[in-house]
């Protein structure tokens, strides 16, 4: 049995999804799912939701309870110890998880650790898993189990038609603008890194190098998006009235991308079946240097744009 702790919003769920179902597979397929919502309940905001339901993905059950009550008391001691310690000696957090790690992962308490990538699957009888697991080495082998299971239960919505047929006919890019919570007090800090400067560079590289590019903009703000980053292209909105889960399958169904420093547009460019596709994204993910350093999610095969340090 895998109980997964589903923090974040769809992108952060993708990521915490593909790790728990790498983990499934390497021990045979056959573990009941579990995934635990219990962060919702403290986080309060309407926002956070169970993404993963309007996912092909493989079925799951969801409980509220946290999966650190679930832990049997020896794992509970060795974790609260090592907890005690880290304020004791002001272990950083990527020590921190590295130390968890190495004394609580052959008991079945996974919790990320940012570049541990070869390790076996637990052979407990339950496994809990706790973490962004924020890379493609953790879950590269089964890439295209995942392109299967990323795919929306329903179909595309009809009164999109035209939209999908475009997307698909023409050299279309999707540019992925994430603002509203990122320009809040609370994620400016670490998270404001794509401002007007880095989406205006992006298109002029994506004229250089696409020839007659049609861009798709997919933003949590278009009113801002067609106010300040206006084109001479053959341009297009993703429209208001639509689920996540279609706007997602629009994103990566485009041939190009500019992703911003988020999960969800990373994950489009990631299922994205075009061979000779050009991604373009910022050259950090995150303002916080800790943050930072253990940041795996700026691809090799990535056009990078300079950003500032906001």
């Amino acid at each position: 049995m895998i109980h997964l702790d589903l923090g974040g919003r769809l992108g952060n769920q993708f990521f915490r999804y593909a790790f728990a179902r790498q983990i499934d597979i390497k021990r045979g397929g056959n573990d009941d799912l579990i995934l635990t919502t219990s962060r919702y309940d403290i986080q309060k905001d309407d926002s956070f939701t169970n993404g993963l339901s309007n996912f092909n993905v493989k079925p799951f059950s969801t409980t509220n309870i946290s999966i650190y009550h679930k832990l049997k008391k020896k794992i509970k001691i060795k974790y609260k110890i090592i907890c005690v310690l880290k304020k004791i000696f002001k272990i950083n957090s990527i020590a921190f998880e590295r130390i968890i790690f190495k004394h609580l992962s052959n008991d079945g308490l996974l919790i990320a650790y940012h570049d541990n990538y070869k390790f076996k699957a637990p052979s407990t009888k339950d496994v809990f898993i706790d973490g962004d697991f924020q890379s493609p080495e953790y879950f590269h082998q089964i890439k295209d189990i995942l392109k299967k299971e990323f795919t929306p239960k329903l179909q595309p919505l009809e009164k999109n038609n035209e939209l999908y047929y475009i997307i698909k006919n023409s050299n279309s890019v999707c540019i992925h603008v994430r603002r509203g919570d990122y320009l809040s007090e609370k994620y400016k800090k670490d998270f404001y890194v794509c401002d007007e400067n880095y989406y205006k560079e992006a298109i002029r590289i994506l004229e250089k190098f696409i020839t007659d590019p049609v861009f798709i903009f997919f933003s949590n703000d278009i009113g801002w998006v067609k106010d300040n980053l206006v084109t001479n292209r053959e341009t297009y909105y993703e429209p208001s009235d639509i689920p996540l889960w279609e706007s997602f399958r629009m994103m990566y169904c485009c041939k190009h991308f500019v992703i911003s420093n988020s999960t969800l547009s990373w994950w489009a460019q990631y299922l994205s079946d075009h061979q000779d596709k050009l991604v373009i994204s910022p050259d950090h993910w995150f303002n916080n240097p800790e943050k930072e350093k253990a940041n795996n999610l700026i691809l090799p095969n990535f056009t990078t744009i300079k950003c500032k340090y906001h």
